[in-house]
């Protein structure tokens, strides 16, 4: 029903919570959210309460204009807002060596002047530890940090995908 208009999938805020759901709608088109993310952080850096924003897309996402963007943003304003970019290896159909010429999609950060990691997406506790680093860094005013979740992706893009036509069962 969310792609008919009915939004009530975007609250996760636990029911009965008197504290009103803080999360944005789903964004279709790759790598917007990054833009509205950039909002939300500054608008918390002026209100100056020292929270910070997370937002997470994928590896295809990175190579997009919106993605690109809005890292400089975040540097550039020094706002408190953590990218979080699941990189599985495939960008739909497109491996990452064919959309990237880095060797990690974490080295985008350097050219906006701010940090970027790479931590293997697969380990809960170094994703949490890298997570919770660049939440704190954010809240004191540090800036934005980009993390890089490097994992891979076990199965189809979407249900109207058949990834055996572009890469191989091992």
């Amino acid at each position: 029903q969310y792609w008919g208009g009915d939004e009530r999938g975007s609250d996760f805020a636990p029911e009965g919570s008197p504290i009103p759901s803080r999360d944005l709608p789903f964004c279709v088109p790759i790598a917007t959210q990054c833009t509205h993310a950039v909002g939300v952080a500054s608008a918390l850096k002026i209100q100056g309460n020292h929270e910070a924003a997370l937002v997470m897309c994928g590896d295809g996402g990175t190579s997009k204009g919106d993605f690109l963007e809005s890292i400089n943003c975040a540097g550039t304003w020094n706002i408190p807002l953590v990218f979080v970019v699941n990189n599985n290896q495939w960008a739909i159909s497109v491996p990452r060596s064919l959309q990237c010429a880095a060797e990690f999609l974490s080295e985008k950060a350097k050219g906006a002047g701010i940090p970027g990691i790479t931590v293997d997406g697969n380990d809960v506790v170094a994703m949490y530890d890298a997570t919770m680093t660049a939440l704190e860094r954010a809240r004191k005013g540090k800036g934005a940090t980009l993390i890089e979740a490097v994992s891979y992706r076990l199965s189809d893009h979407t249900t109207a995908d058949d990834a055996t036509r572009y890469r191989n069962a091992d």
